[in-house]
């Protein structure tokens, strides 16, 4: 369902700024989701700007460039930390976003 009220004035801290299209609204929107996503945590931007990748660990028996996905149960609190902070991140740019702009 598409929203009616207008968000693309700002949003809140629980809510994302509103971007429902336009290149006249691009440069105001990024300003507006950047700092929505600061106030979530400063990690959620740091996310944002530098990806998130599935930790891994040296193969067993590879050389030492050869990698293979961490197995899950082995994760720090920290690696975990970053796939949740990931997912907040997606989590809030999508909610920004109309239909108009998903399709």
């Amino acid at each position: 369902m598409e929203h009616s009220r207008d968000r693309a004035a700002g949003g809140s801290v629980n809510s994302p700024p509103w971007f429902d299209g336009g290149c006249e609204k691009y440069t105001q929107q990024k300003i507006y989701i950047k700092s929505y996503l600061y106030a979530q945590d400063e990690h959620v931007w740091n996310i944002v700007e530098n990806g998130w990748r599935i930790p891994v660990v040296q193969a067993k028996g590879e050389s030492s460039s050869t990698t293979t996905p961490k197995p899950r149960k082995d994760w720090t609190d920290e690696e975990v930390r970053d796939l949740q902070v990931d997912f907040k991140a997606k989590n809030s740019i999508f909610t920004a976003l109309s239909l108009n702009v998903k399709n």
